[in-house]
């Protein structure tokens, strides 16, 4: 008999990143569909990363949590990650992901279910990496598309450049600083999880643009109610989620760039990155 796959996406409340309601939402709707206590395998599209018990918790993680307390047993949850916008899919570009599963084999049997022309997918059992690639360059996009914005306003063109081939440099190191950190393997910073994912954030996404605004001069809170009230930014609302902690763990030295965007938006002011504690 052919194994079955339930596919799991959504998951972002209006303003943070899977709630504890949502959460329990969500267990509770699989549950019903359950038999004897188990599920298909779940893919799980929702990026992000928690604070549970003042400790970082994986979405994939803190899913499993949630169905442990329903009597689900037999869990096997894979997660998929890397640059591939909605859009672009839908048109059937070409798009490369990778989905993890602490079992590979799992991630492989996903893989050539899934698998079609245009959609290709690498395996990986790394899903600790995979799943802190795929919420954190949400922050490192915005820093990116700080560049136009931290140098002075009378540039034109493209002379920014230069500046954000320095911040994309950084932003990988600290990745993987960040990735290892959690238990995950730096090689995934350099796949589609991480530096293809970057990419196509910092290239002119939601987080780009705030990064941008940021960039320019103004306030978190004045680009979010001026410029972009209606958008979720989910490199700032999951700084808001773990910016404290993470400034626990880590210093300026250690983090430059992302204990600077983490200032900004948590204290509200302006970006102040210390260029002189980059790798």
């Amino acid at each position: 008999m052919k194994k079955k796959v339930l596919i799991l996406s959504g998951g972002i409340s209006k303003e943070r990143l899977i709630s504890l309601d949502t959460g329990q939402q969500v267990a509770n709707e699989l549950k019903k569909i359950s038999v004897n206590g188990k599920l298909p395998y779940l893919l799980m599209l929702t990026k992000g990363l928690s604070i549970n018990k003042q400790k970082y918790e994986l979405l994939v993680d803190k899913l499993e949590r949630f169905l442990k307390t329903k009597g689900i047993k037999n869990i096997n949850i894979s997660a998929v990650g890397g640059p591939c916008l909605a859009t672009g899919l839908a048109n059937r570009v070409h798009s490369g992901v990778v989905i993890a599963n602490k079992k590979l084999k799992t991630a492989e049997y996903l893989s050539k279910l899934l698998s079609t022309d245009y959609y290709h997918i690498s395996k990986s059992s790394d899903i600790n990496g995979v799943e802190v690639c795929a919420a954190i360059k949400n922050i490192f996009s915005m820093i990116i598309g700080a560049a136009p914005g931290i140098n002075s306003s009378e540039l034109n063109g493209n002379l920014y450049l230069n500046t954000s081939a320095a911040l994309v440099k950084q932003s990988i190191y600290e990745m993987e600083v960040f990735v290892k950190y959690l238990k995950g393997k730096k090689e995934t910073v350099k796949g589609l999880a991480g530096l293809g994912d970057l990419y196509v954030s910092a290239a002119g996404g939601r987080n780009s643009k705030m990064g941008e605004l940021i960039g320019s001069g103004i306030n978190y809170s004045e680009a979010k109610r001026t410029k972009m009230s209606k958008t979720t930014v989910e490199g700032a609302e999951l700084i808001f989620e773990i910016g404290n902690k993470v400034k626990k763990d880590f210093d300026e030295k250690k983090l430059p760039l992302m204990i600077a965007m983490i200032n900004a938006i948590l204290n509200d002011k302006k970006l102040n990155i210390k260029w002189e504690n980059f790798n």
